[in-house]
């Protein structure tokens, strides 16, 4: 390898080691796979589609509305990195696409029933990967790491 290419090498990691907390605090979406935690809720009738607090996921080509009880990224600095992504996602439809083999799982929620989905979010293609859909909210937050 050439010396001028290690050191490009080493900025580049730099820059990406930056962290969430860095990449949130400019206000910039993260480029990267963020482990997150959704506690969502299907809603019968969906009074105002632009209601800050409902989340559109994609299934195939079906958009789904849930109400967004909580949402964060499963990391240290971790509430700077979802405002983040949350602040930016918002303008789409749906904000994100699902992605994962469970994926199907979402549309079978009923309406009323509240389901904690955890997943790998990447901003970049707004894709949300399921890992695991469970019934209710029986993970809390994350006190410490």
């Amino acid at each position: 390898m050439k010396p001028a290419v290690i050191p490009a090498i080493a900025l580049a990691g730099a820059i990406l080691a930056a962290g969430a907390t860095g990449w949130a605090q400019n206000g910039v979406v993260p480029p990267r796979l963020i482990p997150t935690t959704l506690v969502i809720e299907r809603l019968a009738t969906i009074a105002d589609p632009l209601d800050p607090h409902i989340i559109w996921l994609g299934v195939s080509d079906v958009n789904y509305g849930f109400y967004l009880h909580e949402a964060f990224t499963d990391s240290p600095g971790g509430d700077g990195v979802w405002s983040t992504v949350w602040q930016w996602a918002r303008q789409f439809r749906p904000n994100f696409q699902v992605q994962g083999p469970n994926m199907g799982e979402l549309a079978g929620i009923k309406p009323g029933e509240v389901v904690t989905v955890k997943g790998m979010c990447f901003p970049g293609t707004r894709t949300f990967e399921i890992t695991e859909i469970v019934p209710g909210k029986p993970f809390d937050r994350p006190s410490a790491y």
